[in-house]
């Protein structure tokens, strides 16, 4: 039997235990041999504005996850093309690891969004698509994705918490305690991140 990955793309500026609870969710909702957050470069679809280097990131997602069996980092955009597109990671992941079969995981927010993803039909062709709430972002009664055969609204607790949030309570001085991994916040707090103009 093929392992069953999930595929949980992210910038993760800065990463944030909602990423890991949502990850953790999916994974044992759908019953999958692991998740692994895929660190983006950089998202065709945001601002670079406040964008750490993706070694910090990179360096932050690994603390975050360290000692969790359940959760992997998985670097491979950072050795493509950039603007990194989904559809083109993941198919250089099938061509990669023929053997797994692979299963997209977003929140409700992206979700809105993906109709005007590269080729999101061909992405939806080559995995299926769990879809964990967000709140305030319901899906629209004429969302193309209501019963669509290849994505599957995930039952949870929607989570607030955001990474511009975290970006604008260290720009504030506010506390971050408890929205971040503990070595994630000695991080940010110890460099200084996201606190210059």
């Amino acid at each position: 039997m093929k392992p069953r990955i999930g595929l949980f793309f992210g910038s993760f500026n800065p990463i944030h235990r909602s990423h890991v609870i949502v990850a953790t969710a999916l994974q044992q909702w759908a019953q999958l041999d692991h998740v692994r957050l895929v660190l983006t470069p950089h998202s065709p679809n945001k601002s670079k504005d406040d964008l750490l280097e993706d070694q910090e990131r990179l360096t932050m997602v690994e603390a975050a996850l360290a000692g969790m069996d359940n959760l992997k980092v998985e670097r491979i955009e950072l050795t493509l093309p950039q603007p990194n597109y989904t559809i083109d990671t993941v198919r250089a992941l099938m061509d990669r690891e023929p053997d797994c079969d692979f299963v997209l995981l977003m929140g409700a927010d992206n979700l809105l969004g993906f109709a005007q993803w590269k080729q999101s039909e061909d992405i939806l062709k080559c995995l299926p698509l769990l879809v964990y709430p967000r709140p305030h972002y319901p899906l629209p009664d004429d969302s193309p994705w209501h019963n669509h055969p290849r994505v599957t609204l995930v039952p949870g607790k929607a989570m607030e918490r955001s990474s511009s949030n975290i970006r604008e309570a260290l720009k504030s001085g506010a506390s971050i305690q408890g929205e971040v991994h503990d070595t994630v916040a000695d991080m940010l707090h110890n460099k200084g991140h996201y606190t210059q103009e």
